[in-house]
């Protein structure tokens, strides 16, 4: 098997159409989900020098002393400035050099939270930096070659489910054993809860509570505020500060309902395999996988990422998610075929809106089926196609 980091990352070709247009490029995503490994590796190959990890006391601290010469003081262009957020205040110095000098590719930052006032950032490179996000690998990038992947291009069920129980995080996706896996996901929220939010928190979140609000988003049928707050006991302003910071930290994704949808804000975890330790069902992974391959292809291509919606009726129907153009929606179903009353249900849904589709997304590798003229049945590994 290959090295994990040096598997292919479709970001590629965005990141360096950016740097080829903005004078600074923003990588921003979940803590060790191959930033620093694909800037290495991928983006700048058998480059010395040039790489500054702020995760290093002693760079930090010569950043403290004097960031304008500390940053002049480097010659290789574009100079990488890893985890930047450590040290919010070399954003002040970028923009003047920036602004003295504005030519593309002279600073690449890296970071594993927003770049916001929250973490101390008092004016934003609005303007004069492009922002990529990059999440954990996708499945096709976890798989070791073409030879992978079934006739056509496409994955299979066998793939699908693979990767719903592993993720794409680098280093655990590739832990065949469970135990590994869960050592080092325990470690990775440990890290997440005992120091990342720290700059969200002035004291104020709690490590405890976000760790547990994880747990509820992955088990929970409707992890919404109010059902979080109500099960931790906790206020739901509380809770939402914990989710806006667990947000910031690209930890988990909020899923907003569909404008004619009853509902509230759903969550999702980022990666299938944070989900899968922390107790998630298997339709709970999919919709993460769903969504992970939604935002993804939207990123690749270099679009502006909009977060995808659900669907839920006042009298209980739900669908996992909607397009629009034409208006279709999608519902999971982890058998190979839907219930009788779910069939029903996306009778139902058609009827309400006479330009709409309904496809069911089953665990199936076998080709779609009609129902009728705008009901599908499809398996999962279309999503792909």
């Amino acid at each position: 098997m290959s090295m994990a980091h040096l598997r292919p990352r479709q970001l590629l070709k965005a990141f360096q159409k950016k740097l080829r247009q903005w004078p600074v490029v923003c990588l921003v995503g979940p803590r060790q989900c191959g930033k620093s490994t694909f800037l290495k590796e991928l983006a700048f190959p058998g480059r010395t020098g040039g790489m500054i990890s702020l995760d290093k006391a002693s760079q930090r601290k010569a950043a403290q002393n004097n960031p304008e010469l500390f940053l002049k003081n480097q010659e290789i262009e574009p100079l990488i400035l890893d985890e930047i957020q450590k040290f919010p205040d070399l954003f002040d110095e970028i923009k003047s050099l920036v602004d003295e000098y504005r030519r593309p590719g002279r600073f690449v930052l890296t970071g594993s939270t927003k770049f916001s006032s929250k973490i101390g950032i008092r004016e934003s490179l609005t303007g004069r930096a492009a922002v990529l996000y990059m999440d954990s690998m996708t499945l096709r990038e976890t798989l070791e070659s073409e030879s992978e992947q079934t006739t056509n291009g496409r994955v299979n069920l066998e793939q699908i489910l693979r990767y719903s129980e592993l993720g794409g995080m680098p280093t655990a996706c590739f832990h065949r054993d469970e135990t590994l896996r869960k050592d080092y996901w325990d470690e990775w929220l440990e890290t997440l809860c005992e120091q990342d939010l720290h700059p969200f928190s002035q004291g104020r979140l709690s490590g405890d509570l976000a760790h547990e609000l994880l747990n509820l988003i992955c088990t929970l049928d409707v992890p919404t505020t109010a059902e979080l707050a109500k099960k931790t006991g906790t206020q739901a302003r509380r809770v939402q500060n914990h989710l806006d910071a667990l947000e910031n930290l690209f930890v988990i994704h909020s899923v907003e309902p569909q404008a004619e949808s009853v509902g509230k804000s759903r969550y999702l975890v980022f990666d299938c395999g944070l989900a899968k330790i922390l107790g998630a069902s298997l339709e709970t992974r999919l919709r993460i996988l769903i969504h992970h391959q939604w935002r993804n292809e939207v990123r690749f291509s270099g679009a502006k990422f909009k977060s995808p919606h659900f669907y839920q009726h006042r009298k209980g129907s739900f669908f996992d998610f909607v397009t629009t153009d034409p208006l279709t929606f999608y519902r999971l179903n982890t058998a190979s075929f839907p219930s009788k009353r779910e069939i029903q249900k996306a009778e139902a849904q058609v009827r309400r809106y006479s330009e709409a589709k309904v496809i069911f997304l089953s665990a199936t590798d076998e080709k779609a089926i009609s129902l009728s003229p705008r009901i599908q049945v499809r398996p999962i590994g279309s999503i792909f196609y």
